[in-house]
Order: C-alpha cells, then sequence, then structure tokens
C-alpha cells in the first residue's frame, strides 16, 4: 500500500467515526422507563392502556406507541429520537406544568432540580393530602422526565424534595432523591 493511501486511510477513518459519533447524538434513540407504578401518574394510564390513548403532544412529537413497549417488569419503556424527545420537552404538556396554575402551595425550580411543597400544619399533621400527594408525584416525574430529555445521563437525575410549612417558612421534611436509589421509585 502507498503511503499516500496510508495517509488517506488516517485522515478518512477518524473522520469517518466522528461524523458517525454526530449521527448517533442527533439521531440516536432516547429510552426512557416509566414505572409501572408511575405510569398512571405520569399519563393517566397503565402501560397497557398507554398503547390505545391518544396525547395532544403527538401532534408535534409524532406518535410514541410506534417504539414504545412494556419490559419485563411490567414498565412502560417509550423509545424516541432526540428530535422527538427535544419536541416533548417543549410542549406545554411536559414543561407548562397547567396543574400548578393558580396554585401558591408547590414551587419548581427553573432548572427543574428542586420541588417544594407547602403544607399548613393541620394539613401536615392530619396527612390527608392525598390530591396534593398525588399532584406531587405527577410533578416529580415530569421533573424527571425533563432532566433526562435535556440530556443528563439518566443516573445522574437528582432531585430535592421539600416540605415546609406554609406559614412559617420552616422546613418540615427534605430529601435528595436520585433515579438510582429506592426513593426514586
Amino acid at each position: 500500500m502507498s503511503i499516500a493511501k496510508r495517509i488517506s486511510l488516517w485522515l478518512i477513518f477518524p473522520l469517518a467515526v466522528v461524523i458517525a459519533i454526530t449521527l448517533m447524538y442527533f439521531f440516536g434513540v432516547h429510552q426512557f422507563t416509566v414505572l409501572a407504578a408511575n405510569c398512571i401518574v405520569t399519563f393517566g394510564c397503565s402501560p397497557e392502556e398507554f398503547f390505545d390513548k391518544e396525547f395532544d403532544f403527538y401532534e408535534t412529537t409524532g406518535d410514541f406507541r410506534e417504539k414504545a413497549y412494556i419490559d419485563e417488569d411490567g414498565n412502560l419503556v417509550l423509545c424516541i429520537s432526540r428530535k422527538q424527545a427535544k419536541a416533548w420537552r417543549d410542549s406545554e404538556w411536559l414543561s407548562g406544568f397547567p396543574e400548578l396554575q393558580d396554585r401558591t402551595d408547590i414551587e419548581i425550580s427553573e432548572d427543574f432540580k428542586t420541588l417544594t411543597a407547602y403544607f399548613s400544619p393541620e394539613e401536615y399533621e392530619a396527612d390527608n393530602s392525598q390530591e396534593k400527594d398525588a399532584l406531587i408525584c405527577s410533578i416529580f416525574d415530569k421533573m424527571a422526565f425533563i432532566q433526562m430529555i435535556d440530556n443528563w445521563p439518566q443516573n445522574k437525575v437528582h432531585i430535592t424534595y421539600i416540605e415546609k410549612d406554609s406559614v412559617t417558612g420552616e422546613i418540615l421534611w427534605s430529601r435528595d432523591l436520585k433515579n438510582d436509589s429506592s426513593e426514586f421509585e
């Protein structure tokens, strides 16, 4: 083999690798696992029912059901392209949090890393806030999805959950939750 061919191979090979990595980055498929227990909170249906449900965000993202499946543990696995992930991230369904409109008892930080819920002393002591707890779970899942879609490695998703007294502002309870721990599930 001539020197010119060897040099051209040494130049072409790294360029081909860079192009392949770039294509994988931009057109790669992201996998998001929604635990079966969280699917009802996140999508309003079971993993099995997900395949029969039409979502408004499909207008901009395309239909997720085409490449979704249920894993051996019964969890819903979404396989979506980077383009779909970005469109979903920008959709009102995921990032708009319309369920928080006119609510002052739940706050989300701008970077989606801190969720703060305010409880009245009576509400906290009575532990009768099931509606608020369900809402917090739904928001928590959306925050985790946003972090994953924003291309943070899935095992780096980290949300700090804080419960505060709505009267005094005192922290009643706080926990750092990561998706590689049992608390995230």
